[in-house]
């Protein structure tokens, strides 16, 4: 209601004055003249978020129908996380004409929220030729309506498909799904397609609990780990007996995500699993020791964590990524401490220094919202100044200090600036 009460505002004023001119720019889609109009706006009225949030979901929806992909998917998911500010775009994507890239990535968005029009319009692409249309049309099918349809493209030759279709699909209390899946989790040449097929299996409950405890031995890493998940949505008792076996071996990322899912549950367990997670701290391995970490972050606020552990590691830890992932597992349980190890890492030139500075740019930290403009406005690779750029605005709240950037030589910069300053608009 609020981006429709400020959009009648904008057309109601477009007969005149700096509103105006930017109300008739955006709903020209004149980028160029819709910034040179906010730039005179907020001279004479000051700067504001929602205006400006208008011109960043204009750039977005143009950025959404380029014609490089990575582009064009980055805007989509812009505008996706933005939600309801994000809406009314990725409704007029939905609605315009052929079948194009972006059209259809917006449509997925939409059916994935649950809007029907997006459904039928993928589902009437049934017949497409296109691999990639297709893979987009099976988002709007039914599992039950389009049951053998969906069956078939499991046997798709394409890779896409094949995993549109896993994903589509419903195990719940289908016998013969079941044992597609089964069958494509163990035998598909793709892991992305066997991942896709385990994490559908949970739904069928109990009788899944085989086929999952066999993908546990998957030789793709991806594969193990969407196993573990989808056997403890499957059934927490066979959870228990077969994943309690990975938290007596030596740390490795199947044990951290088993004990990651197994510590959220009760009993021995539980504490069998937050031991592990404490043993996985002290792991050789780098990236095991952050991959507890992230575990660990995961927990809620009132479980048992092993935050002694968390301490002690931190004293000791000299890696940035695991650094800043022990600090996040601290975060919601003890600020205080957490703190001190994040602006510590302000001094990192990666991505750890920019991850750091945001979650303290939530809390008003004008060192790490100096960061943040720092890295954004700098000649640094392109991810770390577009997540610099998105988070200036976004979670430190600065929307009008990351409007710089909607016009930057980097496309990406000038995408994720725009995501964050939609995202903070519906924010504020």
């Amino acid at each position: 209601m609020k981006w429709l009460a400020l959009s009648i505002l904008l057309l109601a004023s477009c007969g005149g004055g700096p509103r105006g001119r930017v109300a008739t720019a955006v709903d020209a889609g004149d980028l160029e003249g819709a910034l040179a109009a906010y730039e005179d706006y907020r001279r004479s009225e000051g700067a504001d978020a929602d205006v400006l949030g208008r011109v960043a979901a204009l750039l977005l929806e143009e950025e959404a129908r380029a014609e490089d992909g990575e582009r064009r998917r980055a805007a989509i998911l812009q505008l996706s996380l933005a939600g309801t500010a994000g809406e009314p775009a990725l409704i007029r994507l939905s609605e315009s004409e052929g079948i194009t890239p972006g059209r259809l990535g917006a449509l997925e968005v939409l059916a994935r929220r649950g809007s029907e029009p997006a459904k039928l319009a993928l589902r009437a692409l049934a017949d497409h030729d296109d691999p990639a249309v297709l893979a987009s049309a099976i988002v709007g099918m039914d599992p039950a309506l389009d049951r053998d349809l969906l069956l078939r493209h499991l046997e798709s030759e394409d890779a896409t498909v094949r995993r549109a279709a896993a994903r589509a699909l419903s195990a719940r209390e289908d016998a013969g799904v079941r044992e597609a899946l089964a069958e494509r989790a163990r035998v598909d040449p793709d892991a992305s397609v066997r991942a896709a097929a385990v994490g559908a299996l949970a739904l069928a409950g109990p009788a899944a609990v085989d086929a999952l405890r066999e993908r546990l031995g998957d030789p793709t890493s991806s594969v193990r780990l969407a196993a573990v998940g989808a056997l403890a949505r499957a059934d927490e008792a066979a959870a228990r007996e077969a994943l309690g076996a990975l938290l007596e071996m030596a740390p490795s990322p199947a044990g951290i995500e088993a004990a990651r899912v197994l510590a959220l549950l009760d009993g021995e367990i539980a504490s069998t699993a937050r031991a592990f997670l404490r043993r996985s701290l002290e792991a050789r391995d780098a990236g095991l020791r952050s991959q507890a970490g992230v575990a660990l972050t995961g927990l809620p606020a009132s479980a048992d964590a092993p935050v002694d552990a968390v301490r002690a590691a931190l004293r000791t830890e000299a890696d940035p990524e695991v650094r800043l992932s022990l600090a996040r597992a601290l975060w919601r349980r003890e600020r205080a401490t957490a703190a001190p190890v994040l602006e510590g890492l302000l001094a990192d030139d990666g991505m750890p220094g920019v991850q750091a500075a945001a979650l303290l740019a939530g809390e008003a930290h004008e060192e790490a919202i100096a960061l943040l403009d720092r890295v954004a406005r700098g000649d640094g690779v392109s991810v770390l100044r577009r997540t610099a750029a998105r988070a200036l605005a976004r979670e430190a709240m600065r929307p009008d200090a990351a409007r710089r950037h909607l016009d930057d030589d980097d496309p990406l910069v000038r995408i994720y600036a725009a995501g964050g300053i939609l995202a903070a608009a519906a924010a504020s």
